[in-house]
């Protein structure tokens, strides 16, 4: 009958379907290029500014955090390690090794510091300044009477330390968002 063979045709599609879309996950692989189109012109690639919804994802695929997202939690991105102190203030940070920067130069824990620190200065207008509020020396530097946040100092190019005035629950994923963007200081001041 008429509906039989409808209900055959739709299971055989069904299948076809299915059968391509089992192949093409197989053949799925990791590099190569992608073109991604927009209506209207990115406003921004600064990680301290950019905060639509287009800026955001270009943002996120061109600079890196101390931490990152995976869905449901962070990960480490550009820290290897961290370690977070009895009390819940101070978090150090143990950088990767041998991570560039696209002008070929070196990450550093200054560069973590400068670009936080940019962030949160008052003459950026970081819509982010508010994200990192915890960090001792905040109010301050948010005010523009001190030129550096107190809370964070680079014992050593691979460490990095951030005390908090208060315990924040969220504070690993504030250094996942962008405005926590790794930039380096020379290609931003040019």
């Amino acid at each position: 009958s008429m509906k039989r063979l409808m209900i055959c045709a739709v299971i055989c599609i069904s299948s076809l379907f299915l059968v391509t879309a089992a192949s093409s996950a197989a053949d799925i692989k990791q590099g190569g290029k992608m073109i991604v189109t927009y209506k209207d012109d990115i406003s921004t690639l600064d990680p301290a500014i950019g905060y639509d919804w287009q800026n955001w994802s270009m943002i996120k695929s061109l600079f890196n955090c101390l931490m990152d997202y995976k869905p449901g939690t962070y990960i480490l991105d550009l820290a290897e390690s961290f370690d977070i102190s009895e009390d819940g203030l101070i978090y150090t940070f143990k950088l990767r090794s041998n991570v560039k920067f696209h002008n070929g130069r070196l990450l550093t824990s200054q560069d973590i510091k400068y670009s936080i620190e940019r962030a949160i200065n008052p003459k950026t207008q970081s819509p982010g300044q508010g994200f990192f509020a915890s960090i001792k020396g905040f109010d301050e530097m948010a005010a523009g009477t001190a030129e550096s946040l107190s809370g964070i100092t680079v014992p050593s190019p691979d460490v990095v330390k951030i005390e908090l005035s208060r315990p924040d629950a969220t504070f690993l994923h504030v250094m996942a968002i962008n405005f926590a963007s790794a930039v380096p200081k020379e290609e931003v001041e040019k």
